[in-house]
């Protein structure tokens, strides 16, 4: 095998190379073997014609290691280029000019050494303000080194140091003062806050159920039941669940302080006959007199009102009456409710005399007399008259005054005659049946004489006849 040329193709063996020509389809066989293929190949001039062409079928391929580039083949570490062979690493450039096309082979170009970033420390960025660093300058490149003067910038509540070019806080104390308008001391940690603690907060109020606190660095407030609220006369402070409340003391407890008063649900109030002449903040019970139906109170007098009149002990108007119409005024009556009402007119319907102001109730209506004569009434009903006008009950009407008797007594039939008495059973209502006074006389039917009496007729004579059962036979 020969060794590659300039091109990148290599020197092919001869056999390949007879091989090629005998694929030519312009040179016959014949014309090749007449050539000197004896010679060169050391073949009879008589091998079958398909051994040539498996010669020639192997010529069409790069041995191996080798690339196809064209017509031939480019050697190892090579790569083709149109029809070229380049060196690997060199760029493959195409020229077209007009139909033709070129192919070349460049070479990389030589890269230049880099410029130097710096000569002095001063050709480089600065370090950051408070860094802790420097700038540097190293073999050209800039760079940077620990400085430990170049300290950050002081915090409120810290202590800021540079070490081995680092920074280094440590917070201050707690309750250092940082001071400014929204927070005043440091928290031990580093952080300038409202407070570190209860008792740099502002204190709750008196009675307010609440305590200052501090949370997270923030004042604030929270639930305290033994900051309880000032009580009054009837009242004990108290907290619940961090709000101020009242609690009223029992009722009947004397108010400290202030004579005749107690309390009563919370309030002090003045005992009964006296009044409070002061305030609900400055109670002054003073005594309360009542006479007739004039009520003094604190020097100011006063009416009870139409209805009351002062009560029993002097020093209060009735409100009621429980003691019947005593405890009422002139022209009121005490009703079934125990309460003082103004008195009926005569001819209103009412229940008892006390509710007229006649001061008679009769037949259910106020009447003026007591209408007490036997067949007298006060009731249109029974009279025909005005109801409260007191007249003769009329004729045939019933009437409690009278007594009803049987007809045979010819008494009284339990009914009025109209004039104020009561009515009898008339002349012609008969009193006893017709009987014998003896075998030869009959007495006939016997009738009332509407007086009360009832009259019996003189015996007749039956002769020559007799008398049996009540009549002649």
């Amino acid at each position: 095998m020969g060794s590659a040329d300039r091109s990148g193709a290599g020197t092919e063996p001869k056999i390949d190379r007879l091989a090629r020509l005998l694929a030519d389809e312009r040179v016959s066989r014949r014309q090749v073997l007449t050539v000197g293929a004896s010679a060169v190949l050391g073949i009879t001039l008589f091998e079958p014609a398909d051994t040539l062409a498996s010669i020639a079928e192997r010529a069409k391929r790069c041995p191996k290691g080798e690339t196809k580039c064209g017509k031939k083949c480019c050697a190892k570490d090579h790569v083709c280029c149109g029809t070229t062979c380049c060196a690997k690493g060199d760029t493959c450039k195409t020229t077209h000019k007009g139909r033709k096309v070129t192919h070349t082979c460049e070479k990389p170009k030589k890269e230049l050494e880099p410029k130097p970033q710096c000569e002095t420390a001063a050709d480089c960025p600065a370090a950051g303000a408070g860094s802790c660093q420097q700038a540097t300058c190293t073999s050209g490149t800039c760079g940077f080194a620990a400085d430990d003067s170049n300290v950050p910038a002081a915090a409120a509540c810290m202590t800021v140091t540079c070490v081995s070019g680092a920074p280094q806080t440590t917070p201050l104390a707690a309750e250092t003062s940082c001071g400014n308008a929204a927070h005043t001391v440091c928290d031990g940690k580093g952080d300038c806050v409202g407070c570190a603690s209860a008792g740099d907060c502002p204190a709750a109020s008196a009675g307010s159920c609440q305590k200052a606190v501090c949370n997270s660095g923030t004042c604030g407030f929270t639930a305290d039941s033994t900051n309880t609220p000032t009580g009054t006369t009837c009242t004990t402070g108290t907290c619940s669940g961090g709000t101020p409340t009242q609690q009223n003391v029992t009722d009947g407890t004397a108010c400290v302080g202030v004579a005749n008063a107690t309390c009563t649900a919370g309030v002090c109030a003045c005992g009964s006959g006296y009044a409070n002449c002061g305030s609900s903040s400055d109670v002054q019970c003073t005594a309360v007199t009542c006479n007739g139906s004039t009520l003094t109170t604190c020097g100011t007098t006063s009416s009870c009102g139409p209805a009351y009149t002062c009560n029993s002990t002097g020093d209060g108007c009735n409100t009621s009456c429980p003691n019947g119409s005593s405890d009422c005024a002139s022209g009121y009556y005490c009703n079934s409710s125990s309460v003082c009402v103004a008195k009926q007119a005569q001819g209103t319907t009412c229940t008892t005399d006390a509710a007229c102001s006649s001061n008679f109730c009769v037949d259910g209506y106020c009447c003026a007399t007591a209408c007490t004569g036997t067949c007298m009434a006060c009731s249109a009903a029974a009279t025909g008259q005005a109801n409260g006008t007191c007249a003769n009950v009329e004729a045939g009407v019933s009437s409690p005054d009278c007594t009803a008797t049987s007809s045979s007594s010819c008494g009284t039939t339990g009914t009025c005659n109209g004039s104020g008495s009561c009515a009898y059973y008339p002349p012609s209502t008969e009193c006893h049946a017709p009987f014998c006074s003896d075998s030869l006389h009959v007495v006939g039917v016997s009738y009332c004489n509407g007086s009360g009496s009832c009259i019996q007729p003189a015996a007749i004579s039956c002769s020559p006849a007799t008398c049996s059962g009540g009549a002649c036979t």
